[in-house]
């Protein structure tokens, strides 16, 4: 290998390295900024409470409801 070539890699090399040293250091700073953000929320308590309802089914007197729509079946067939 010539001592260009030699000196292109080592300048490549370098270029790499900064560059996974860049993304690094972003990528703690992301992390650092998250569990901030997880902390301040839990601080001033900013979660919203969500209800639960309990799905348990309604008992109505549908009695009548349903007589008239019996009746209207009757009245539409005839």
């Amino acid at each position: 290998m010539s001592a260009e070539m030699l000196k292109l890699l080592g300048e490549a090399f370098i270029v790499m390295i900064m560059g996974m040293v860049v993304v690094f250091i972003f990528l703690i700073i992301l992390v650092i900024f998250i569990s901030l953000t997880g902390m301040f929320i839990r601080l001033f308590n900013l979660e919203k409470e969500e209800k639960v309802e309990e799905l348990t089914p309604k008992k109505s007197d549908d009695t009548q409801i349903i007589a008239a729509i019996v009746a209207a079946i009757k009245n539409y067939t005839k």
